[in-house]
């Protein structure tokens, strides 16, 4: 039996005990391209909390003194 792909263009929140009832026997995995965008937007968004944190600090800094 040949193997064919299921999309799954839209669903939140749903647990994985879930998906694997309705898809059984059915991988879950997420592209490498999609993979590799979250991580970049999740360690600019670090960074971007990071040096904001670091601007206020120096900021309230310079004000007490």
């Amino acid at each position: 039996m040949a193997q064919r792909n299921i999309v799954i263009k839209s669903f939140s929140d749903v647990p994985m005990a879930d998906v694997e009832m309705i898809f059984p026997e059915k991988k879950v995995f997420i592209k490498p391209f999609v993979l590799i965008q979250l991580v970049v937007t999740v360690v600019l968004a670090i960074i971007t909390v990071v040096t904001t944190l670091l601007q206020v600090n120096r900021l309230y800094l310079s004000v007490c003194m």
